[in-house]
Parts: structure tokens; C-alpha cells; sequence
């Protein structure tokens, strides 16, 4: 579908098939399209949200047809083959991808053909050419589903995808066609080592696998690492930026320096990063935490008639706010802390939810952790509450043993309120969407320290001696589930 509309130089917009069918309505008319592509499979959805549009003309069925609306090729019989010979310039929209931030609100990023094309960096990077055989496992409704389809495809390779995220189909797969790359978000990518876990399997092929979206723990990837027995490269980027703008190179992936594993990389060539005070805008020094803004040529070039929001997202100078707080270092590392807006102000002190839960999630009992600002007398409307899961049924209801654990580990005293059971079911929903954001957050060097700031006054970071700090890294909170206890190729345990 992709490939079609950008011959006739029509617009893409992918929509994601979980959403409700009142969402779904919402994206399509708020995007006012006009052909609708829908595959058999979800004909029960079309009829729930079918009188609800207001732009779509046509309705084309791929796969059976449906009683009122054709099939794919019969849609497609009587028309020429040939190439329509549309023309098209680097700043045509090309694709609309809609994601709803921190709002809830759906808005359409644009994405242009300039946006599209600057993932041949990426290509670039990867070493990609007509030999490569991809493996596009996520969702392609996602830049890194759809995103990641075209890096290959640019070089004349080969993509292998997958209509559903299942581990033993991806091994299967990868063994089978001999995939020489990959993307995962590590959640899948712990899945996968349970689904190898004591088995003898063939990953030969594989040259590199790029992982991105979410957290990974630094345990997990050293098991990955070894696991798989290839190149690693971290990806960081957002819908808005088309995907990858920051890497964290193969050679980067070094056990024998833990903190680089906590870095997303350096910019992509063409990227331009700053990390900045977001009320401001003025530039910060290395080693502090700021916002990071980022200016390239796969930036969108805003959010569909959302002018507002553009103007939030986008400066005069082409500059997008990512959201993300994080720092560099002085050899150009970017370091990732989590989302600007849910940063929590507790008695003066900027605390950062994954900060803390990177602390607790570093504990083996800890299966899965959730840290938001609920409103305390004393200190003040930012003050931490954390939703825990133990691991094991005797841990369960025993979430003030941590506490001690915490306050070793954090410089101040963060989280005075940690519970279990159903309080954590509570405390997990409620951060649900915050966790589900697309950020592979990560702890900030052990080489900072906070520094207290007065009434009404945001805190400041300044560097501490790194004496100081020895011994008080934290790994970066893992996947939600059970490690598995033993692979074939297993990478000696961690310690501590």
C-alpha cells in the first residue's frame, strides 16, 4: 500500500487495528481519507465504524470480498499496469502516522518523502545491500514496523514480516530464511531468550540486531549479547523523527564498559542534538539534564492540522522537542533519563520515575515496577508512590524491604511509599500509558549528583566526584517477565 500511494503521490496513513472502532473512525475522518483498504479479517470492525466516517469514498477489501465493497483485485482489474509518471517533490507528505504522546489525543505526524529518505543513514550504518534479508516483526502501523521495512528495501534486499509478534515464529523464521538483521523491542527480545532457553539453535546468520522503544536491562542485553552471537545497535528516535536519529554502534556493546550499555549512542550523521533547559531553551553543559531537541531532515514538519501542537513540538529554527530528559557526556554519549512531563517535584527535588525504578527492578525479587506522583501534605503534589510485583509468592505484601535498598542506592530519599498486590495492580494501571511510551529510558551516569533548589525553583544537577559515586550504578529496568534460567549460550551471571 505504501509503494502504490507513493506512486500516485497519495498520502499513507496506517492505523493501528487494536485501537476501538470509535478510534479508529476518529483517525481516518480527523485524516481525511478517502480510499479505505481493509483486510477481510477485520470486516466484523469495519461494520462497527463503517456509517461513522465522513471522508471515505471507497471501500476495498484485501482478500475476500466483502458484500458491498469489492476485493483488492477486482478493485484493481480493467486499470493500466503502468507507472502513472506522478512526480513528486522532497517535501510531499508521504505518510501520516498518528500517535497520541502524552495527550491521548491522536495527532497525525507528517512525514515526507525528504522523512522517508532519511533512513538511508540507517542503511548506510547497517552495512544493508541487495543480500540482506530483514526481519520486520513489529507492527508496521509504527515507524518501527514500517520504518525499519524500508531500510532493506532501500539497498534492493529482502524483508521477511510477520502479521503477529510470536517468539517461536521469529526464531523459526530467522533459522529458515536466514535473516541477516533484525529489530526487536527488548521485551520481545527476553521473550525470544525464553523461547531458546536450553535449546541448540542456529542465529549464524544474523549480522545485527537493533533493539529500541522501550527499556532493556543491562543483565538482559549481556545475555542477549551472547545469546545471539551478533552485532548489537541500539536505536533511539521517535514517531515524529522517523524513527533512528541516535545509535549506539556494535563496537559500543562492550560488557567490559557496563556504563556505555546504558547510553542510546551518538547522533546519526546529518543529526543535530541539543540538550537544553526546557523552560529556556538555552543550552546545557555535559553532564546535565535537560531536554533533548534534535534537528535533521527526517524531522516531520508537523502535526496534521494541529497547528497548536505544532507550534509546541516545533521551533522556528526546525528544532523538535523530543519530551525526553537525558544529558551527554564528554565523548558525545546521550544518556536518557524518561518523559519531561512525568518527571516528579518532591520537597524541591526533580525526581525522575525511572530513575527509581531501575533502583528496584536491579533487585531479583522485583518482577515489574511503577513509579508516578501522587499529591502528600508535605511534600507536595509530586510525591513518589510505587506499584511493585514480586517475582516469587513469598515476596509478595513485603515491599518496605526495599525501602532501605532505595535509599543506598538513590541520593535522596525518593520513594517513601512502596506497596504490592493490588495496591501495585492500581499504581501499574495508572502508569500504564507513562510506561508504554516509546523511550528506552535510562539511568544517568553515577558521576551526577542533584542539587536542592528553593521554593518554586526547579532543581539543578551539578557534577559529583566520580569517588563518590563508585559502586551506585543501576541497571536499566528490565522487561516485565521471568529471565529464563539457562540458555544454550548463556553469558556468565552478573554480579552483585
Amino acid at each position: 500500500m505504501l509503494f502504490g500511494t507513493a506512486k500516485g503521490n497519495a498520502v499513507h496513513v496506517p492505523v493501528n487495528w487494536r485501537l476501538s472502532p470509535n478510534e479508529i473512525a476518529t483517525i481516518l475522518n480527523d485524516a481525511g481519507v478517502r480510499v479505505l483498504f481493509v483486510g477481510t479479517e477485520f470486516a466484523g470492525v469495519l461494520e462497527r465504524f463503517e456509517a461513522a466516517l465522513t471522508s471515505v469514498s471507497r471501500i476495498v477489501m484485501v482478500g475476500r470480498a466483502h458484500d458491498r465493497h469489492p476485493d483488492l483485485e477486482a478493485w484493481l482489474s480493467g486499470r493500466p499496469a503502468h507507472d502513472p509518471g506522478v512526480l513528486a517533490s522532497a517535501d510531499d507528505l508521504a505518510m501520516l502516522l498518528y500517535t497520541s504522546g502524552t495527550t491521548g489525543r491522536p495527532k497525525g505526524a507528517m512525514l515526507t518523502n525528504r522523512s522517508l529518505a532519511g533512513l538511508r543513514a540507517l542503511a548506510d550504518r547497517l552495512g544493508c545491500d541487495d543480500r540482506t534479508v530483514s526481519l520486520v516483526a513489529m507492527p508496521m502501523f509504527h515507524i518501527g514496523g514500517g520504518g525499519w521495512a524500508l531500510v532493506a528495501l532501500d539497498r534492493g534486499g529482502t524483508d521477511v514480516v510477520l502479521r503477529e509478534v510470536e517468539p517461536a515464529r521469529i526464531v523459526e523464521v530467522i533459522e529458515r530464511h536466514r535473516v541477516t538483521q533484525a529489530f526487536l523491542v527488548p521485551t520481545v527480545i527476553g521473550m525470544v531468550l525464553a523461547e531458546v532457553d536450553g535449546r541448540q539453535v542456529d542465529f549464524s546468520s544474523l549480522t545485527t540486531l537493533a533493539y529500541g522503544a522501550s527499556p532493556i536491562s543491562e543483565t538482559v542485553l549481556r545475555r542477549s549479547l551472547h545469546a545471539f552471537g551478533c552485532g548489537f545497535v541500539q536505536l533511539y528516535g521517535l514517531t515524529e523523527t522517523t524513527g533512528g536519529i541516535v545509535m549506539l554502534a556494535p563496537e559500543d556493546h562492550d560488557p567490559s564498559r557496563p556504563g556505555l550499555l546504558q547510553s542510546c549512542g551518538r547522533p546519526m550523521p546529518g543529526v543535530e542534538v541539543r540538550v537544553v533547559d526546557p523552560e529556556t531553551g538555552e543550552d546545557l553543559p555535559d553532564g546535565l539534564v535537560g531536554e533533548l531537541w534534535v534537528r535533521s531532515g527526517q524531522n516531520m514538519v508537523g502535526y496534521w492540522e494541529r497547528e497548536a501542537e505544532t507550534r509546541q513540538t516545533l521551533t522556528p529554527d526546525a528544532w523538535l522537542r523530543t519530551g525526553d530528559a537525558g544529558y551527554r557526556d564528554d565523548d558525545g554519549y546521550l544518556f536518557l533519563h524518561d518523559r519531561i512531563k512525568d518527571m516528579i517535584l518532591s520537597g524541591g527535588e526533580n525526581v525522575y520515575p525511572a530513575e527509581v525504578e531501575n533502583v528496584l527492578m536491579a533487585h531479583p525479587s522485583v518482577a515489574d515496577v511503577a513509579v508516578i506522583g501522587v499529591p502528600h501534605e508535605v511534600w507536595g503534589g509530586g510525591h513518589g508512590a510505587g506499584g511493585l510485583d514480586a517475582r516469587r509468592r513469598r515476596d509478595r505484601g513485603r515491599a518496605d524491604r526495599l525501602r532501605p535498598r532505595a535509599a543506598r542506592r538513590l541520593q535522596v530519599p525518593q520513594v517513601r511509599r512502596l506497596r504490592g498486590g493490588a495496591a501495585a495492580q492500581r499504581v501499574g494501571q495508572a502508569a500504564q500509558a507513562r510506561a508504554a511510551r516509546p523511550l528506552p529510558r535510562r539511568r544517568r551516569s553515577s558521576g551526577l549528583s542533584r542539587a536542592g533548589a528553593g521554593a518554586g525553583q526547579s532543581a539543578r544537577l551539578r557534577r559529583s566526584p566520580r569517588r563518590r559515586a563508585a559502586g551506585r550504578s543501576a541497571s536499566p529496568r528490565a522487561p516485565s517477565r521471568r529471565a529464563p534460567r539457562r540458555c544454550a549460550r548463556r553469558a556468565p551471571q552478573e554480579a552483585g
